[in-house]
């Protein structure tokens, strides 16, 4: 099952006027920010992203209130959210715009960011009126971009797009429904997956299940594995996909030994060794920690790490493995703490893990 047109669901919100909503409640990440559009980073929005066209600050009823203008034919502005079902279901838009009539102004959302509208609300052309929408949104969910898209030669001016927490006022609406998740979504069932395949976790073991592109080597090119596979967006979970067989370097997550250029992947981390098996006699094979994080996939098991005994052309991760004491590489191999994705910096990981260095990217000794 394949979301192959665009989706829009109208019927799942209610207009109101505006009135009182429950919070969220303390420890609830926010659904957007800066949602009053008054933090503005140069001549950029502060957590917005212009997608199209182009905005400016402008005045509203109050010297010190600030609104974005929104000019042009076509703009669209957006911004990702890393909220889950866990966090929100029933979610209340307080919205406070001048909008021209000869102006066509929607909010849309875009579950799962993948580029599938799954619902628009069009806004009334009006003049710093206030209105308010609910929304239900599906049983299980990971992440959301919220845009605000433009079009016309009318002006439209927003001074406020707040979302939170709309409580019980959704009961008895229909949830947004979604045609077949993306790969890296959490899921109970095959059907549930865009792809067909429902993966259990890698770890831990209770953790959901997750969709993937492929369940077995079968699945995929006769030159390729079903290996792991990390998302675009941090919200979502590593997965199952086909990728190139022995691409992934040390330090990298797997699956199965065959991902792994060393041809060795111990606990979900492509390695030199794995147990009693990959190193001569006389070595251990080990993992070396890196202080201060917190770990299970932050390093790989080498054989006698940083005791120097890697000859020229062996993988390395740091000048102490190498008895030429010079691990040459292609950079910085910087992974997820507990996590173990790839990336270049803490926003690259999910939720609040942070992003550290674990040696030398390709590395292999002089």
């Amino acid at each position: 099952m394949t979301k192959t047109t665009t989706k829009l669901v109208f019927a799942a919100a209610t207009i109101v006027f505006l009135g009182g909503a429950d919070d969220g409640g303390c420890g609830r990440p926010p659904i957007i920010n800066n949602n009053g559009f008054d933090l503005w980073c140069g001549d950029n929005l502060c957590y917005w992203q212009v997608d199209k066209g182009r905005i400016a600050p402008a005045p509203t009823w109050h010297d010190e209130d600030r609104a974005v203008d929104m000019i042009g034919d076509a703009v669209a502005i957006s911004q990702v959210s890393d909220i889950t079902n866990l966090d929100y279901r029933c979610i209340e838009f307080k919205l406070l715009a001048n909008i021209e009539p000869t102006a066509t102004v929607n909010i849309e959302m875009d579950i799962y960011d993948d580029g599938i509208v799954d619902w628009r609300q069009p806004l009334p052309a009006s003049e710093w009126s206030p209105y308010s929408y609910l929304v239900l949104l599906p049983t299980n969910y990971q992440g959301v971009r919220f845009r605000i898209t433009k079009a016309g030669s009318g002006r439209a001016l927003l001074a406020q797009i707040a979302a939170e927490s709309g409580g019980s006022q959704c009961a008895g609406m229909t949830p947004l429904l979604i045609d077949g998740q993306p790969d890296g979504a959490a899921c109970g069932w095959t059907i549930e997956c865009a792809s067909g395949f429902c993966n259990a976790p890698q770890w831990p073991s209770d953790a959901p299940a997750t969709c993937g592109a492929c369940k077995t080597d079968t699945d995929c090119a006769f030159d390729q594995v079903c290996g792991t596979v990390a998302p675009q967006q941090g919200f979502l979970d590593l997965y199952r996909g086909c990728v190139p067989a022995f691409s992934h370097q040390l330090g990298e997550r797997c699956i199965s030994d065959n991902e792994c250029g060393s041809g060795a992947c111990c606990e979900n981390v492509c390695s030199t060794c794995c147990g009693d098996i990959g190193c001569d006699p006389g070595e251990s094979c080990e993992r070396v920690e890196t202080s201060g994080v917190q770990q299970f996939w932050s390093t790989p098991h080498q054989c006698d790490p940083q005791a120097g005994g890697a000859n020229t052309g062996d993988e390395c991760l740091v000048h102490a493995d190498c008895a030429s004491g010079v691990c040459r590489g292609s950079g910085d191999l910087k992974v997820c703490e507990l996590d173990g994705r790839l990336c270049e910096a803490s926003s690259d990981c999910p939720g609040d893990l942070h992003c550290i260095k674990i040696g030398t990217a390709g590395g292999r000794c002089d």
